[in-house]
């Protein structure tokens, strides 16, 4: 069993270790979904600490973000998170300068057709 936990771990990490940023800072954000799966991948957080530069979760209300950095999202594909992601990038004030999206695998077909409609977030987006 441990083997395909570790096979899991290093599937996620060499996802993270493949996008390339700014000096390499990585700002990761994560839903519960993937907060519960990272639970049982990374025993001790300084593990993931080393691929990244930061966690926050899409939806704590202390998530500031960084203006002139990019932002990996990591997270179940859903409305909730794309109305996060697509706010992250509203007029007026972006919290990032662009974002790298990695979903964890989904069947909903009228999720992409959902993202494909967001107003602001396409304009920034690095990758998906």
């Amino acid at each position: 069993m441990s083997d395909l936990i570790e096979l899991q771990k290093k599937y996620v990490l060499d996802i993270l270790d493949k996008i390339e940023t700014a000096h390499n800072i990585k700002f990761l954000v994560i839903d519960s979904v993937v907060e519960h799966i990272f639970g049982y991948l990374f025993k001790d957080p300084h593990e993931l600490l080393s691929h990244v530069t930061s966690v926050d979760k899409i939806d704590s209300r202390n998530r500031k973000g960084q203006q002139g950095m990019d932002v990996i999202y990591m997270v179940q594909q859903s409305k909730f998170n794309m109305n996060c992601m697509n706010a992250d990038f509203a007029a007026g004030g972006s919290k990032y300068k662009s974002a790298f999206i990695r979903f964890l695998p989904s069947p909903d077909s009228h999720l992409v057709q959902y993202f494909n409609d967001l107003r602001y977030l396409p304009q920034y987006l690095n990758d998906v």
